[in-house]
């Protein structure tokens, strides 16, 4: 009988974009209120469009996305890979945790933690990307994210990866983001 499947792992399939194909920009980024990546460290104030927003795409689906807030003088190193020629409706099911740390990476608080997300498309027109916009300066269980400088890292599952195990995401640490609410 002939059997047609699959030569390689999934576990090491690139899940998170890096390239800068469809912005100019690489993958992922955070966006001040006016769509533009920050020169440098940047205070938000939550009035208006001052809000930062994460963008970023998935070239394959991941089990487990998760955003939380750290220190910025965390000592973590990322865990993307880099994707030089491929070139993507989100599900999402808040889970209550309270910060703590994974993997000996202290944790601020979470912003996100989202489930099974599909692949973005590769159309721009038809959901090519995702964005986060924090609107408010509140963890993802709704208490008060105290003003200060931090960073967000990103952290996306491998396909087939164990969610207890930090080796098994792609990771992402973010530059300086300021809170500042009155």
């Amino acid at each position: 009988m002939t059997y047609i499947g699959l030569a390689a792992s999934l576990k090491n399939k690139q899940v998170i974009d890096t390239t800068d194909v469809f912005f100019d920009v690489a993958l992922p980024v955070v966006l001040d209120g006016s769509g533009n990546p920050p020169v440098e460290p940047r205070n938000y104030t939550f009035v208006g469009l001052d809000v930062p927003t994460l963008l970023f795409r998935l070239v394959f689906g991941t089990p487990a996305f998760r955003v939380d807030l750290v220190d910025t003088n965390i000592q973590f190193s990322e865990t993307l890979n880099s994707r030089a020629d491929e070139v993507r409706p989100m599900i999402t099911f808040l889970h209550q945790h309270k910060g703590g740390s994974f993997a000996k990476v202290a944790i601020v608080g979470p912003l996100a933690e989202l489930d099974f997300i599909p692949r973005n498309n590769e159309d721009p027109a038809d959901d090519a990307f995702t964005t986060l916009v924090f609107s408010q300066p509140v963890f993802a269980n709704g208490s008060q994210i105290p003003n200060g400088f931090y960073r967000m890292l990103v952290r996306a599952l491998k396909v087939t990866g164990n969610p207890t195990r930090e080796a098994d995401y792609e990771s992402f640490l973010s530059p300086v983001v300021g809170i500042t609410t009155t």
